[in-house]
């Protein structure tokens, strides 16, 4: 995603696996001094809608929570909801939560909770 000739925001995604209903987002990146101006929400929608419209009918995501606070909340309010949760060991002596989101497409901002 570029802002007046600029990359702003940009993601990796991985289409049609692990079957041919699903994609697999493997990154998103906003520039940091972008960050809170609505640009993941607003690739991330689009990207939705691109691959609803190709009969991709849903998107997954891992993110080590800890490290990842913004994208969580990012994620849930795009109605992504939590598979699964598994600690993994990424150097020695240093564990970190992974958590695997799935939604289903299109992607759609969800009411504040509460």
């Amino acid at each position: 995603m570029t802002v007046d000739g600029r990359l702003v925001a940009a993601a990796d995604l991985l289409e049609g696996y692990p079957d041919a209903r699903t994609a697999v987002l493997g990154m998103l990146v906003v520039d940091p001094d972008r960050r809170g101006q609505g640009l993941g929400t607003g690739l991330l929608l689009g990207l939705g809608a691109e691959l609803a419209g190709r009969d991709i009918e849903r998107m997954r995501v891992d993110c080590h929570v800890a490290e990842n606070a913004r994208a969580v909340t990012l994620l849930a309010r795009l109605g992504f909801t939590e598979v699964s949760r598994e600690e993994i060991t990424v150097a020695a002596g240093q564990n970190r939560t992974r958590v695997l989101w799935a939604a289903g497409l299109p992607l759609r901002v969800q009411p504040p909770a509460g």
